[in-house]
């Protein structure tokens, strides 16, 4: 295989892309980074979704959406055949929702947050739900925060979906000693 189709397969971005990383030979991803990633896709293969598995995903009642999200997005299927069901890896979806480095957070990410990663996304109504609020938050004041970035959320077609989040780390409160014998929090956490 030649490099620059290894590298297409492990970065799959624009077609430019490979040149720029094989000529440049930046330190983010250097030989070892890339045998690491290998190696790691290699023990987490991506998962494939179907039409059907984006649906319920994203809760949404009609294909025609899905049909257009990944459209406006350029998603293509990973099999072009007429004859089969088409499938979509895991890694172009989670670039849909907004996931920075989609394939590098599944390759090098610990099992629970590829169980985060795989998880369907909630609707404003299962936030509000999950959020630990004495009063529930009322319905548009969770989109609203979506929509000025107070909370991260995504628009599949016309509605807001949320992705779960792990608080297990706030939530045992696993106390950390340092050096100096203080106590400190995982991030976030405080």
């Amino acid at each position: 295989m030649k490099f620059s189709r290894f590298l297409n397969f492990l970065f799959p971005c624009s077609p430019g892309w490979t040149q720029v990383l094989s000529m440049t030979h930046t330190a983010a991803y250097n030989a070892t980074d890339i045998r690491k990633r290998a190696q790691a896709l290699k023990a987490n293969p991506v998962p494939l979704l179907t039409k059907s598995d984006l649906k319920a995903r994203w809760q949404v009642e009609s294909f025609q959406t899905i049909k257009r999200v990944l459209k406006s997005h350029h998603v293509t299927p990973t099999n072009s055949g007429r004859s089969q069901r088409e499938l979509y890896k895991l890694t172009d979806i989670l670039g849909i929702e907004g996931v920075d480095d989609p394939m590098t957070a599944w390759a090098l990410g610990r099992e629970e947050d590829r169980d985060t990663l795989k998880a369907p996304l909630l609707t404003p109504a299962e936030v509000r739900q999950e959020d630990n609020w004495l009063v529930p938050q009322h319905l548009e004041s969770i989109r609203r925060n979506a929509r000025s970035g107070m909370r991260p959320g995504i628009k599949i077609g016309r509605q807001w979906r949320f992705r779960q989040t792990r608080n297990d780390e706030c939530d045992t409160r696993d106390e950390a000693q340092n050096d100096e014998g203080s106590t400190t929090y995982p991030k976030g956490c405080d």
